[in-house]
Order: C-alpha cells, then sequence, then structure tokens
C-alpha cells in the first residue's frame, strides 16, 4: 500500500480488514465473501461476476494513482 508515514497505518489496517471480509471474494468458501459464508447467503453469480469485474477496475485505478515515487 506504500504506507511511509506510521499515522497511515491504522487506516490502511482498517481499509484492508474490511476489504478481506466484506468486499473481495474467496475461492476457498466458493467465491463467496466472508461475510457472506458466515451469514449463509446465497449468492447470484451473474451479479458477483460484476462485482468482481468492478472491483477489479477499481483497485486497478487505485494503483494507478497510488504508484509510489522511488517506483515511478
Amino acid at each position: 500500500m506504500g504506507i511511509d508515514n506510521p499515522k497511515h497505518l491504522p487506516d490502511a489496517i482498517d481499509f484492508s480488514i474490511n476489504d478481506i471480509n466484506h468486499v473481495r471474494p474467496h475461492n476457498a468458501i466458493g467465491g463467496l465473501i466472508p461475510i457472506e459464508a458466515l451469514r449463509r447467503i446465497i449468492i447470484n453469480t451473474e451479479e458477483r461476476q460484476q462485482q468482481l469485474q468492478k472491483a477489479r477496475a477499481e483497485r486497478l485505478e487505485h494503483n494507478r494513482k497510488n504508484i509510489c515515487e522511488k517506483c515511478h
């Protein structure tokens, strides 16, 4: 995440925990988001594919905007 200031670490951790538990599907649990697996929610696979495409596009855009100055 390119955290260069320790003050930003708590926000980065909060973001990552939310992303892993409430946003990103996991293949190990059948493509469910962990909160869905916990609550035994049945998903619409077509809708999930659209969500995955949107999430990927958002991550790519975020990464493009946050390139490390040392790496650029």
